[in-house]
């Protein structure tokens, strides 16, 4: 019998797998079949009926569509998914994927992965996302919100979702609590310019030559934002391939530390902190100054940016500039590690 039982979940993980694969060619109409094979065979997850909602719509039968997203409301309720499915509801009664109003001033252009009071963007929902969920009723591992894809742009995939998930799960208690207390919030989106198409030319804060289009993510304030897709070349619409599940766990885990920092009232700022950085810039030669430039920004920024690669690392991210980082600001990162005890 438990033979049987694991060769039968085998059968349902392998048709999942081939509805992945039709899913991301966008043959919709092979993606919704084999999604449906793969629930009947016995796959009772989430995310099988979420990205069956998905195909549906991407074949036009926006009424079936509505049903199962309705259908993963109701049987997974407080799941990501069943929070990005009511959004998606809400979209398809409106008759728009619009992604919600442009942001005009409240553009996300603030530096260093944070944004004030009054640049930061709107603080009303998408209309094709969830409503953000009350904090202290729901745990910060299901405040997530999938932002869904405009101009023919692919959905956020099933790998991503369960990326951040698993990440989310293997976070420290400590940090997870003061996520948790917080009151941060996720948004996952294929791009910065499926939630605000306007930003696709504006330039990224103390990168020379790079724009928000071409990043994997920001965080403002409290609320990360993770893209799973940089443009296909500078200043077009078009989408490149996704980042690997290891670079989109990296790319979370630094907006992470962003997160926290905002969370413990912006500790990149305290005198102490700002006083190892400043050491540990001063004893830097040229070569690594220019190499590390991004850390190094005017103001608060560099410090901010050094304190979120700094959670980034002691948390199991992997990026290529991470050894450079910890050989040039050891002192800040010491200062890091005694705070939040990591």
């Amino acid at each position: 019998m438990q033979g049987s039982a694991v060769l039968a979940a085998e059968k349902w993980e392998e048709t999942y797998n081939q509805a992945i694969a039709a899913y991301k060619a966008r043959d919709y109409g092979k993606a919704s079949t084999l999604f449906w094979q793969s629930i009947n065979e016995g796959n009772g997850s989430a995310s099988a009926w979420f990205y069956l909602a998905h195909s549906k719509a991407g074949e036009g039968k926006l009424a079936e569509a509505r049903e199962t997203y309705q259908s993963v409301v109701k049987i997974y309720k407080d799941s990501p998914e069943a929070v990005a499915s009511a959004g998606y509801i809400r979209a398809l009664d409106a008759h728009t994927w619009n992604p919600g109003p442009k942001p005009g001033a409240a553009k996300p252009t603030a530096p260093g992965g944070k944004a004030s009071a009054a640049s930061a963007p709107t603080a009303a929902p998408a209309a094709t996302a969830a409503a953000a969920p009350t904090a202290g009723k729901v745990e910060f591992k299901s405040r997530i919100e999938i932002i869904p894809p405009r101009d023919g742009h692919p959905a956020v995939s099933a790998q991503m979702i369960e990326t951040i998930r698993r990440t989310i799960s293997s976070l420290p208690p400590s940090i997870y609590k003061i996520l948790d207390q917080g009151s941060a919030r996720v948004f996952l989106g294929p791009n910065i310019i499926d939630k605000w198409p306007d930003a696709l030319d504006d330039p990224k804060p103390g990168s020379a030559g790079e724009t928000l289009a071409m990043e994997p993510g920001r965080t403002y304030g409290r609320d990360i934002y993770i893209y799973e897709r940089s443009i296909a070349t500078k200043g077009s619409r078009e989408l490149g391939e996704p980042y690997s599940s290891d670079d989109i766990m990296s790319y979370f885990l630094h907006e992470v530390g962003h997160a926290v920092d905002d969370c413990l009232g912006v500790y990149s700022k305290d005198p102490g902190l700002k006083a190892a950085y400043k050491m540990d810039c001063e004893g830097l030669g040229e070569d690594t100054k220019e190499q590390l430039s991004y850390y190094m920004q005017g103001g608060d920024a560099g410090a901010a940016e050094v304190c979120a690669e700094t959670v980034e690392m002691f948390l199991g991210g992997h990026k290529h500039d991470n050894d450079a980082v910890a050989r040039a600001f050891r002192r800040s990162q010491a200062w890091v590690k005694a705070k939040l005890k990591i």
